[in-house]
């Protein structure tokens, strides 16, 4: 069983709480009869906005979130736009505290009342922030596609308002450095060279971007020189220890890197620091799971694993399977409310017409048609995809390909075949030898987990079973007829296919914390290689498992 350390289940307790007094708050006319609720409730809404905005700018973010709450439950779609702007307003800044709690879903779910009422009343002046606001919650999900769609079309609405268009510029940035593309990072490091002022209020972003910059173009030593930049100015000018950490921690990814792995624990362990102190919960994962990582890599393991079971458990409570469904399920849901809201209105303004009520009955029939069709290609489609997960369970269970090396390897082989097989090109090694060596790696492979690091390599390799990696890289081309990379790879996926297949050992992991068990930073990298080799993508495949198992 995970023990929770006690500043964790203070951190969870934390979020849990901001979001039953955003819940509560949404009815608070009803519940307020006496005291100072009583007197908050029959305030005018002016009022009331005034109070929240005090309270907002002075970081009381409790009693904020209070009266942003209030308002937000007398939102009347039919008030005029002054009031309209005000719940506007008040629904953006209470996602904006929710955000900070952690509380994701809830935040988004403000976002999107904000948009409604902005996009509804034509406020382009808001939109820019609402828009970046709602990609900022994608991204920290790591869902950056959607992140990146929400960020340009703040970027679209913000020509004449630099407030905002350098935020959404910064953000934007970030994700392509994070995802590694260069030219889309330089592209958008100049549009903020060439936008924002260059003053001493901009100087701790464009030092972050400059190094962001410099990183992602393969220049560690200029990189690791502008965050430590950063970081000095962000502690001794703008006081900010979560600026600092952010500078911190791209400082110790370099030093990971560079293999000084000492470097690197000591900031992260400043970070983790500070983000138990300033309760950041995106920090306090990002250190635990490095320092897991970096503890496994100087070979304590028992540390390595105290940080990864606080890091699975903080990782699950604040990014659980529903909570990311829901985020997503959110947004699928406005759009949709959005469609029908339109459909409605178009029904009303028709509704005397009779002619409409033939090319209703038309509709019907289409629609009726297009379900029967829909159901049976869904019913086509679960077939398909049932088989594909039969082929991918014999595939794991046989292990066919592998069998058939160990019994060729149990054959000796005579030095004519050897002849024979390098007539075509000259190889550093006997056959006798390379059988050796594929033995030694099929049982590293097959009886230990050391290849799901996430920096393993094929030195990691030769070094665990005395050899070298060029002899190791040549047996692997030549008898697995691939090279290291897809190798591991694939035995990757297979031990993430046992896991996603063992609901009741593995089930309260999200697959991003699987992807990080088997050696992947990156969810979509994770997903996109167990699609391309089993032909279902890892939710599926989980939901096939338990389907099979009855469970």
């Amino acid at each position: 069983m995970i023990s929770l350390h006690p500043r964790i289940l203070l951190s969870s307790l934390r979020a849990v709480l901001v979001a039953v007094i955003a819940q509560l708050f949404v009815m608070i006319p009803a519940m307020a009869a006496e005291g100072e609720l009583a007197d908050i409730a029959a305030m005018p809404t002016s009022v009331v906005f005034e109070k929240a905005q005090h309270a907002y700018r002075s970081n009381d973010l409790e009693k904020a979130l209070m009266l942003y709450s209030v308002i937000c439950s007398r939102h009347d779609s039919s008030a005029p736009d002054e009031i309209q702007r005000t719940a506007a307003q008040s629904f953006l800044h209470r996602g904006s505290i929710l955000n900070r709690h952690a509380s994701y879903s809830l935040a988004l779910d403000s976002y999107l009342q904000a948009r409604a009422i902005a996009e509804k009343r034509e406020m382009d002046d808001l939109l820019p922030d609402i828009y970046n606001k709602i990609g900022i919650i994608f991204s920290e999900i790591n869902d950056y596609d959607t992140a990146l769609f929400y960020y340009r079309k703040a970027l679209a609405r913000s020509e004449e308002n630099t407030d905002v268009r350098q935020p959404v510029l910064n953000n934007i940035l970030y994700v392509y450095a994070l995802i590694g593309e260069p030219d889309s990072t330089r592209f958008y490091y100049n549009a903020l060279e060439n936008c924002c002022p260059h003053d001493d209020g901009t100087l701790y972003d464009r030092l972050m971007n400059r190094a962001l910059l410099c990183k992602v173009e393969g220049n560690a030593d200029s990189a690791l020189l502008y965050f430590r930049k950063a970081a000095v100015y962000a502690a001794d000018s703008l006081y900010s220890p979560i600026c600092r950490a952010a500078a911190y921690s791209s400082m110790a990814k370099l030093y990971k890197e560079a293999g000084r792995a000492d470097s690197a624990e000591h900031y992260f362990s400043i970070n983790e620091k500070t983000a138990r102190e300033h309760n950041q919960n995106d920090l306090l994962l990002e250190s635990l799971r490095e320092l897991a990582d970096i503890n496994d890599l100087r070979g304590r393991h028992e540390d390595a694993l105290r940080y990864k079971e606080q890091y699975l458990a903080v990782t699950d409570s604040i990014f659980s399977r529903d909570e990311l469904n829901k985020i997503k399920n959110t947004q699928s849901l406005y759009e949709l409310d959005s469609s029908a809201n339109t459909i409605d209105i178009l029904s009303t303004l028709t509704s005397r017409q009779r002619y409409w009520i033939l090319t209703l009955v038309a509709f019907l029939c289409v629609v009726t048609a297009m379900a029967i069709v829909v159901y049976r290609q869904k019913a086509k489609l679960a077939t398909a995809y049932a088989k594909l997960y039969e082929t991918s369970r014999e595939q794991l269970r046989a292990e066919s390909y592998y069998k058939k090396r160990i019994s060729e390897l149990e054959t000796p082989s005579s030095d004519e075949h050897d002849n024979a097989s390098t007539q075509t090109r000259k190889l550093m090694q006997t056959k006798q030898q390379r059988d050796r060596i594929v033995s030694q790696i099929l049982d590293v492979l097959r009886n230990t987990d050391d290849y799901c690091r996430t920096d393993y390599t094929i030195e990691n390799l030769a070094a665990s079973i005395g050899s070298n990696s060029r002899y190791v890289s040549e047996v692997i081309n030549e008898e697995f007829g691939m090279n290291f990379r897809a190798l591991l790879n694939e035995y990757r996926i297979k031990k993430s296919m046992i896991m996603l297949a063992d609901y009741e050992k593995y089930g309260n992991l999200t697959i991003k914390a699987i992807a990080e068990s088997v050696g992947y930073r990156s969810q979509s990298t994770f997903i996109a290689l167990f699609t391309r080799q089993t032909g279902l993508k890892p939710s599926l495949y989980q939901q096939l498992s338990r389907k099979q198992s009855g469970s």
